[in-house]
C-alpha cells in the first residue's frame, strides 16, 4: 500500500499540489482508486505524532483521504465461533495482515461532501459508545471527507 500521513510528514503545498493532479486527472475521466492504508487511524498510539493540548492528533493518510480518489479499504473474515465466519474490517488485533486505514481529510480543499454529512453523522453517535474510539472533536477533524469510500471481500 501507498500513502503518507498528513502534514506531519508532508507540507501541505505539497499536498495541495497532488490534489490539484488528482483534480486533473478526474477531470478527464481517469479513475483513481488507492489503498486506505495498513495502520488504522495512523499515529494515534505513536509517542512523534503531533498533539493538541497534549491528545494525539489522528492524521488521514494521503492520497485516500483526497475527494478526486477512490479509497479502498481492506476487510477479513473472522471466525466467531467454531464454524461459524463473519467479515469485518481489516484488523491485525483479530489476525488481519493489517489494520485498514480510516478518518477525516485536514485539508480545506477537501471538505466533507454533502452525501457524506448523513453517513458521518451516524458513524460518529455510534462510535461515541467504543471504549478506544478518539472522544476530543480536537484530534480528529470530523467536518473533512471521510474514507474509505468502499471495502472489498
Amino acid at each position: 500500500s501507498y500513502g503518507t500521513v498528513g502534514l506531519s510528514d508532508s507540507p501541505e503545498v505539497t499536498l495541495s499540489y497532488l490534489n490539484d493532479q488528482l483534480l486533473a486527472l478526474a477531470s478527464m475521466g481517469v479513475t483513481i482508486v488507492v489503498s486506505s492504508g495498513d495502520n488504522g487511524a495512523p499515529d494515534v498510539a505513536d509517542d512523534t505524532c503531533p498533539t493538541t493540548n497534549g491528545i494525539p492528533i489522528v492524521e488521514p493518510v494521503y492520497p485516500a483521504a483526497y475527494e478526486w480518489v477512490t479509497a479502498v479499504g481492506a476487510v477479513q473474515y473472522s471466525e466467531v465461533e467454531k464454524g461459524n465466519k463473519q467479515y469485518s474490517v481489516c484488523n491485525a488485533g483479530l489476525g488481519g495482515g493489517v489494520t485498514s486505514g480510516g478518518g477525516f481529510s485536514t485539508l480545506a480543499e477537501t471538505s466533507q461532501p454533502e452525501w457524506q454529512k448523513s453517513f458521518v453523522e451516524a458513524y460518529l453517535e455510534k462510535a461515541q459508545n467504543v471504549s478506544y474510539f478518539p472522544k476530543k472533536e480536537n484530534n480528529f477533524n470530523a467536518q473533512g471527507r471521510g474514507y474509505p469510500d468502499v471495502a472489498l471481500l
